[in-house]
C-alpha cells in the first residue's frame, strides 16, 4: 500500500476542518491507492487520517470536508483509544464469547 501527500487545498480544508472540529492541531492526512474506507491510523505518539484516493476522485469539495470532519471527529471523541482497549481486552479473554 503507498500514500502520498495530499494537495494544498486538501491540506488547507483539513486544517481548517481540523480547526472548526475543536482539534489542538491537525493530524497528518495521506492519499493512498488501497481499496479501504477512510481512516484514522493509530501511531504510537501520532494519528493520521488515510483517505482513499478513489474516493476523492469521486467527491467534491464540500463532500471532501465532510469526510474530514467524519475523521477529525473521531479524533477528537478519542475513538482510537477505545479500539486500543477493546482490542487489549480481546487479546486477555481471548476464549470469551
Amino acid at each position: 500500500m503507498t500514500t502520498k501527500m495530499p494537495n494544498t487545498t486538501l491540506i488547507d480544508d483539513a486544517q481548517r476542518v481540523s480547526q472548526q472540529i475543536g482539534l489542538a492541531s491537525c493530524p497528518p492526512v495521506r492519499i493512498t491507492d488501497a481499496l479501504v474506507c477512510p481512516l484514522v491510523s493509530m501511531g504510537i505518539w501520532k494519528q493520521l487520517v488515510l483517505l482513499p484516493s478513489h474516493l476523492l476522485a469521486e467527491l467534491n469539495r464540500d463532500q471532501t470536508r465532510s469526510v474530514l470532519a467524519h475523521e477529525f471527529a473521531h479524533l477528537r471523541r478519542r475513538d482510537h483509544w477505545v479500539r486500543c482497549f477493546e482490542l487489549i481486552v480481546l487479546a486477555l479473554f481471548w476464549w470469551n464469547p
